[in-house]
């Protein structure tokens, strides 16, 4: 299998993922969006994968571990502190790391996500991607067995965080879109 890319004709249409898949959003400010989604999320750390570096951080700082966190060191283009990579590093009980170049889904980041989500089963990984992250949670979708119940929470920039629930609609619609990406 080689590298999926992506046609300059489905950014707006990932730009607005959160409105065709089975989601719900929340936006930053409201306090009370917030304790609900603490509460809830909570007791959904164990089926819980956050993509996107301020969310990963917030998550495990507000909430607790989720059982995968992806990152790359980058929130809109600012690099990720050090001591705040160190500290994420020191929570989990896994840390792994793949290649993906911006706009692309690679082999071997499907690889390492199918190795985190099936081989560490139950284990809290921290996978670090050289390049970017952007488009995972589309790759995430798309090896996730919808019978397995997972939220992937993924930050929308500068409007808030996206909750996608792992339903037959979202993986059908993570499918329709990848069939659209070419090699």
């Amino acid at each position: 299998m080689k590298d999926l890319k992506l046609p300059e004709d489905l950014r707006p249409i990932l730009a607005e993922f959160h409105r065709i898949v089975d989601c719900n959003t929340y936006t930053y400010t409201p306090l009370a969006n917030m304790i609900l989604m603490k509460s809830t999320l909570y007791t959904l750390l164990h089926k819980l994968i956050v993509v996107g570096d301020y969310v990963c951080r917030n998550i495990v700082e507000a909430v607790g571990i989720p059982r995968i966190c992806v990152i790359d060191l980058k929130t809109m283009r600012t690099s990720l502190d050090s001591e705040i990579l160190n500290e994420l590093r020191s929570r989990f009980d896994y840390v792994m790391s793949c290649k993906n170049k911006p706009g692309t889904i690679s082999t071997n980041c499907i690889e390492v996500l199918e190795e985190i989500l099936y081989r560490f089963r139950g284990c809290r990984t921290l996978l670090i991607v050289e390049g970017e992250e952007d488009l995972l949670t589309l790759a995430l979708l798309l090896k996730i067995l919808p019978d397995e119940d997972y939220l992937i929470l993924y930050g929308i920039p500068k409007r808030g965080i996206a909750v996608v629930y792992t339903t037959i609609k979202s993986i059908v619609e993570a499918l329709n879109i990848a069939s659209r990406m070419y090699y």
